[in-house]
């Protein structure tokens, strides 16, 4: 009842700052279609900060000394850009990501100039070992619901995943998501520019109106409710031969009598005793073989299911976690 916590906002319009001491800071803006990001380059140029910008295009190209246009899908124009900042002497020290204000486009576009960009961006930084002390922003539009009163752009939101595990897999980087409102008129460069220039603790924040909210987690107790599983109920469990999907697949016998549909794609059991065991549990059993990513054999396994049982009363889908040991599990 204890575990579970609930996303909140509270309202920080002074930032949590960290203390650093002064230095001459270098930036890689890759500047937004509504022109956010080249007004961030004009302020930043005329406070003497060293600052390289970067549209997106049709391919990698210097357009002035300080400037330059990338192709998004092309991870070698990644590489490519920061080998040529690393021979110019132009480290950056902060790079903002900005590509995630452009105009509303196809899934499949927002997630090119969004995640697979950023993806792109973060291996580029790795393989030029410039990760160290590095602090990397990724801005972000209406991703959060914050007030309530937002037109949520939900197909930007695989990109937090990434702002989340970048620090986790390269310590040395430093993520911060800040979420702004493209269409509100006025502060938002203002906003984005005290956001940057700034040392800040905060590593997710959302901008509303005129006001700064910094994301936080309260404590939701959550009291015991009737389980969903039910006795004798039907449970298809995907990658079921792995660790994971045996333990389900034992508690589920123990505990419910249920009829189990065990799949996998070997179709066989790891131990020729666990099936056994499952029966003797209480449990009914049909193996079956597929491949989760191919749609034809997955969708056979489900007819097989509802051929052999009648129904299926819930799916645990573990085939992602099928390749775990014992030992990596503890």
């Amino acid at each position: 009842a204890d575990w579970f916590y609930l996303t909140s906002w509270k309202q920080h319009d002074l930032l949590r700052l960290t203390k650093t001491e002064k230095e001459k800071r270098s930036w890689l803006i890759f500047c937004d279609e509504l022109g956010n990001g080249s007004a961030l380059v004009r302020e930043l140029r005329q406070r003497y900060e060293n600052v390289v910008s970067v549209f997106a295009g049709e391919r990698l190209r210097r357009t002035d000394e300080y400037d330059y246009t990338i192709n998004p899908q092309a991870k070698e124009e990644y590489d490519a850009l920061l080998k040529e900042l690393v021979v110019r002497d132009l480290n950056p020290s902060h790079v903002v990501h900005l590509w995630n204000l452009n105009p509303v486009e196809s899934f499949e576009k927002v997630q090119e100039s969004g995640l697979y960009s950023l993806i792109f961006l973060t291996q580029a930084i790795a393989e030029q070992s410039l990760k160290n002390g590095l602090q990397l922003v990724v801005v972000t539009d209406s991703v959060h619901e914050v007030t309530g009163s937002e037109s949520l752009r939900p197909e930007q939101a695989t990109i937090l995943g990434a702002c989340k595990v970048i620090p986790q897999e390269h310590t040395e980087i430093t993520c911060r998501n800040v979420d702004v409102v493209s269409n509100e008129p006025g502060k938002l460069v203002e906003q984005l520019l005290h956001e940057l220039t700034e040392n800040s603790s905060d590593r997710v924040v959302a901008y509303r109106g005129r006001h700064r909210w910094v994301q936080t987690f309260e404590p939701l107790r959550v009291e015991k409710a009737q389980p969903r599983l039910k006795e004798g109920g039907v449970y298809l469990i995907t990658g079921a031969f792995g660790l994971i999907g045996r333990v389900m697949a034992e508690h589920l016998a123990r505990t419910f009598k249920a009829k189990l549909a065990l799949l996998g794609r070997s179709g066989l059991p790891p131990q020729d005793n666990w099936l056994t065991e499952l029966e003797q549990a209480g449990a009914e059993v049909l193996l079956l073989r597929a491949d989760v990513a191919n749609e034809e054999q997955l969708r056979a396994a489900i007819a097989d299911t509802r051929e052999r049982f009648g129904r299926i009363d819930g799916v645990i889908y573990g085939a992602a976690a099928g390749a775990y040991t014992d030992k990596e599990i503890r």
